[in-house]
């Protein structure tokens, strides 16, 4: 019933479901969405602030915060929570070992990432666009996710860049989760249709490429191993805090070192305590003489 937008009935199932589970936060937080669409706002705040009394996770204060950016509504609270989502992520990631490392923090990553998307969107909301593009470009770098990648393209249309959010839109659509809303900002901006596929299809290749790291010429042989990199914000780049072989060319294993000096860009939005990590494959060929480190999607690092 929420997903179809019958908000009425949504809120009287709702309802009903979390008297009977007084204890389940996600409850709250849907019966909030259904009250938002009943525009029900006060009942709608009171729910989302059960939910975060239930559950002091992460990823629901961090669900309650979009869900209110999205309507503009208690903005202040709104950024309160995001901040509070994105402060207990990265603390649980700051002692972090490559050595011991698991999926969960793995999988840590791709939430930070949909954090820092929050608070920028609520930073958007505001009107404060260079803060908002600050959260989310790093959300995008990171991810490379759909909706992060719309939010991007809002952002360079609210400050009349119609090229780069057009731009924007392609790499979006072209990108894992992509929204139908994106679809329909990239025709209003192009003014149809016509030229969209051909856009996405050039779009495809490009989001590898902004993961790719030029990393030299130091091994003249077709070979390929995996890495963990873990990052820690620096003064106008990540820095390198730890480099771990995972597997492939043992003529690769060698080179972790010099994985370090490489140029992972600004990863960070902000210079506050915090650590992530990457997996990535070095690629070195034969032919061009030289190797890149193409970095994998935090949603497709896993440990083998």
């Amino acid at each position: 019933m929420l997903e179809q937008h019958d908000y009425t009935q949504a809120v009287s199932e709702f309802e009903k479901a979390t008297i009977l589970s007084p204890d389940n936060a996600q409850l709250e937080v849907y019966l909030g969405r259904a009250y938002l669409g009943a525009g029900k706002n006060s009942e709608a705040i009171a729910a989302f602030e059960k939910a975060v009394v239930v559950s002091r996770s992460p990823a629901i204060f961090n669900e309650v915060a979009y869900n209110l950016a999205e309507q503009k509504l208690a903005l202040d609270k709104a950024q309160r929570y995001a901040e509070v989502a994105i402060a207990d992520a990265t603390q649980n990631l700051r002692s972090v070992d490559l050595a011991h490392l698991t999926d969960a923090a793995l999988s840590q990553i791709e939430r930070v990432a949909s954090y820092w998307d929050t608070l920028g969107w609520i930073y958007f909301q505001r009107g404060d666009l260079e803060r908002a593009r600050q959260y989310i470009s790093a959300a995008w770098v990171l991810s490379e996710n759909g909706e992060a990648g719309d939010h991007l393209a809002q952002i360079y249309e609210k400050s009349g860049d119609k090229e780069g959010a057009v731009h924007a839109c392609a790499l979006a659509l072209a990108a894992p989760h992509a929204t139908d809303d994106t679809r329909a900002r990239l025709t209003l901006l192009l003014g149809g249709n016509a030229q969209i596929d051909g856009l996405v299809h050039r779009a495809k290749p490009e989001l590898e490429l902004l993961r790719t790291i030029p990393a030299g010429k130091f091994l003249a042989e077709d070979a390929r191993a995996d890495f963990f990199i873990l990052l820690s914000p620096g003064d106008k780049k990540a820095h390198v805090d730890a480099v771990k072989f995972i597997g492939g060319s043992e003529a690769l294993r060698p080179f972790s070192d010099r994985l370090r000096s490489l140029d992972y860009g600004s990863v960070f939005p902000d210079t506050a305590p915090a650590r992530l990590i990457r997996r990535g494959t070095l690629s070195c060929s034969a032919k061009a003489g030289d190797c890149d480190l193409i970095l994998l999607p935090p949603e497709e690092a896993r440990l083998n």
